[in-house]
């Protein structure tokens, strides 16, 4: 495991974790699993009333998946930047030229 910058975790062998307040998923022990976190970058966020840590946000700018899957946050979703849905970018890629190819053939 690699850690660096703040507050963050790596729950998995061979984990990189960076930025701040990462979120890291541990699916299975075993490695290679699809729902095992590989590498995060993180975009949490702290909000602080009156010197105490009143509410902690982990959230991913970035992520990829020890099965190879990219995972950025939907930015059509509302909410502010560390509340977004993680969504895995490959599958949307797919979905795209499914219905581009839909288009063309219509």
């Amino acid at each position: 495991m690699h850690i660096e910058g703040g507050t963050n975790v790596a729950k998995n062998y061979y984990e990189h974790a960076s930025g701040f307040k990462n979120d890291s998923v541990r699916n299975s022990s075993r490695f290679g699993d699809s729902g095992n976190t590989l590498m995060s970058v993180g975009n949490g966020r702290d909000i602080y009333e009156t010197s105490r840590l009143a509410d902690t946000h982990y959230h991913n700018a970035f992520e990829v998946r020890q099965s190879g899957d990219i995972y950025i946050p939907d930015v059509s979703a509302a909410g502010e930047y560390y509340e977004k849905p993680m969504i895995n970018l490959q599958q949307k890629i797919y979905e795209l030229e499914a219905r581009l190819a839909a288009l063309e053939n219509a």
